[in-house]
């Protein structure tokens, strides 16, 4: 169960990268989530990725500015 700071995700990996998965926790002696999160990490905080990603929330910030600021409320 996940705890109230994080949320489960349903995730289906294809065969081969499933068991390279695997075989790396294995190997490591860390969880599968661990290796993920870690990926998934550094792959969104990379610097080239992170500039696209602001210039895509901005644009979904721009795009639902009303809602957000409703919700905000």
């Amino acid at each position: 169960m996940a705890s109230p700071d994080t949320h489960q995700l349903p995730l289906r990996l294809p065969e081969d990268l499933y068991v390279v998965l695997k075989t790396t926790a294995q190997h490591t002696e860390k969880s599968m989530n661990e290796i993920v999160v870690e990926a998934l990490t550094e792959h969104l905080l990379d610097e080239d990725r992170r500039a696209e990603i602001d210039h895509l929330a901005a644009g979904v910030r721009r795009r639902y500015r009303r809602a957000l600021d409703e919700l905000a409320k």
